[in-house]
């Protein structure tokens, strides 16, 4: 996939970005996430100094990512228990009496 430079502006500040495996229409979403975030954390905190409401925002995100990242393993551990009982159901049904 060729990787299409981006335009974006956040808070006033103006950037170029190249990001793989996405879209301009992906990045453009995120760049909005980003924005919508650094937002909400402002009005919640109080922080108006960009650089600090950046790292917030950095945090926030990251930490929604960890939660998502640990909800997905948990999932995945909670279908292959499922699935190792299903095939010990079928091998002990399959077995001769």
């Amino acid at each position: 996939m060729i990787n299409d430079k981006v335009d974006l502006e956040i808070r006033r500040y103006k950037l170029t970005v190249e990001m793989e495996g996405l879209t301009p229409i992906e990045i453009n979403s995120l760049a909005q996430l980003v924005s919508e975030k650094m937002k909400e954390i402002e009005k919640d905190s109080n922080v108006v100094d960009s650089y600090k409401l950046a790292l917030l925002t950095a945090l926030e995100l990251a930490g929604e990512v960890t939660r998502l990242k640990t909800q997905l393993e948990n999932q995945r551990l909670l279908e292959d228990r499922k699935l190792d009982e299903m095939i010990v159901a079928l091998q002990n049904g399959l077995e001769p009496r």
